[in-house]
């Protein structure tokens, strides 16, 4: 389960270009081995830029994420959605996260998400993640 706040940046850069942070935490919900969620609290800070053409949006994120009790880490991602109804996007997100030196997830999600006003929406999403170890082989 995730809890996110998003702040749009001014329009001081490209214009043709969206820039957002979008501070979350991610509370335990599983095992992350499991592909299922994670056994700690994850706390990141994405930045995220997007672009925007009739009823299609494509985003860019990278963000720094720290579960407490370990080292920081980061992830980088891309999401793609498209807006079949008015308020209503489809999409899907790929994720790769190196939480730990030794050890990295591949994430791929589709999601849904519904925008009540432009200040609440509602999104949610089903995928699954891959952990890759160091010692694993290509």
């Amino acid at each position: 389960m995730k809890l996110a706040l998003k702040w749009e940046l001014p329009d001081v850069l490209p214009a043709s270009l969206d820039w957002a942070v979008e501070p979350e935490i991610v509370l335990p919900t599983g095992s992350r081995s499991a592909g299922i969620g994670g056994e700690g609290t994850d706390i990141a800070v994405p930045l995220r830029v997007s672009r925007q053409q009739e009823r299609m949006l494509a985003t860019a994120q990278l963000a720094w994420v720290k579960t407490p009790g370990e080292d920081a880490g980061w992830s980088a991602g891309a999401l793609v959605e498209c807006e079949p109804a008015p308020a209503l996007w489809l999409g899907q997100e790929l994720l790769h996260e190196a939480l730990v030196p030794t050890e990295a997830f591949r994430r791929g999600s589709l999601g849904l998400r519904w925008e009540h006003s432009p200040r609440l929406l509602v999104f949610g999403a089903l995928g699954r993640s891959r952990r890759r170890s160091a010692d694993d082989d290509e």
